[in-house]
């Protein structure tokens, strides 16, 4: 009589059936496999889909998400997101409501994005905004479509506000009392853009964040829109924007905390005094209001 089992796994030592192949029994044996600290399962690509370590959660990348998934730190994660969330994969692309997916100067600086759509944006960058590095050049570029480069984190305080052509800024810390972050180099030339993504940050003192931009970036009415959720809701309230201000005003009620991916994006549809602005700002434990000025 052939020994079909040891206790543990099905086997065949005798008789018909013996002539497992490698994978066969590979696959077998790794049942009881164990994975060691900075061991990965890699896809026939050699890219990395489940890592191990000993001081964090397992991670799971590029795999099957809604958009939310937290673990995404590579391009192939962001990029399914896009699609199972039924967004275009270049995220600046699916603004503009029917003209979403044409080319940026025309979805862009349309107005009536659904609100829906704005919600999935945020959700889509929230990966961005968890992952341990910052933005890099490729995730840039899924962004805005163009060359990217390398993002960086800039802490909430009055300081310039990072905005750069092309590139990616995740806000850190926290806002207490007031501040008023300066005017950074303008964005200078039709095209031109640049993307604020919070990360968490949370307003207490009656919080006031004031984004300045360059006297020349002013703002324009027909393509800007701004949606604020409710304290802890999926329903939204669209803003507009006025001609001729450039400074962005978000006002706390109840100490919230502005959550991850929450985004303002900013595109310019003029080389001067036509800044678009697209923003994006989920809250919990309170809410955030825009409003606008000029300089201070």
């Amino acid at each position: 009589m052939p020994k079909i089992s040891d206790g543990e796994k099905q086997i065949l030592t005798s008789g018909y059936g013996t002539g497992l192949s490698t994978k066969q029994r590979d696959a077998i044996n790794r049942q009881k496999e164990i994975f060691t600290d900075t061991q990965a399962i890699k896809d026939q690509g050699g890219d990395t889909r489940v890592s191990f370590t000993d001081t964090t959660p397992t991670k799971i990348e590029g795999g099957v998400t809604t958009g939310t998934n937290n673990g995404i730190n590579n391009i192939n994660g962001f990029i399914d997101d896009m699609h199972l969330s039924g967004l275009n994969p270049q995220w600046n692309l699916n603004f503009g409501g029917l003209l979403a997916g044409e080319l940026a100067p025309v979805s862009t600086l349309n107005l009536l994005t659904p609100a829906n759509i704005a919600h999935r944006l945020a959700l889509s960058l929230q990966g961005l905004a968890d992952q341990t590095a910052v933005p890099t050049a490729d995730q840039t570029a899924l962004v805005f479509g163009g060359t990217g480069v390398t993002g960086a984190n800039l802490g909430i305080s009055a300081t310039g506000n990072g905005l750069v052509n092309q590139k990616i800024i995740r806000l850190t810390g926290n806002v207490s009392g007031t501040i008023a972050m300066t005017a950074n180099a303008d964005l200078t030339t039709t095209g031109h853009q640049s993307l604020h993504i919070f990360t968490g940050n949370r307003f207490t003192s009656s919080g006031i964040l004031k984004i300045q931009l360059q006297a020349n970036n002013e703002f324009d009415s027909a393509s800007s829109e701004l949606f604020v959720s409710g304290d802890g809701t999926t329903s939204y309230t669209r803003t507009a924007l006025t001609n001729g201000h450039n400074q962005l005003i978000l006002t706390d009620t109840g100490d919230c905390t502005i959550l991850a991916g929450s985004y303002i994006y900013y595109h310019a549809s003029a080389d001067t005094d036509e800044m678009t602005i697209k923003a994006c700002i989920r809250t919990l434990n309170g809410t955030i209001a825009f409003t606008e000025a000029n300089n201070d």
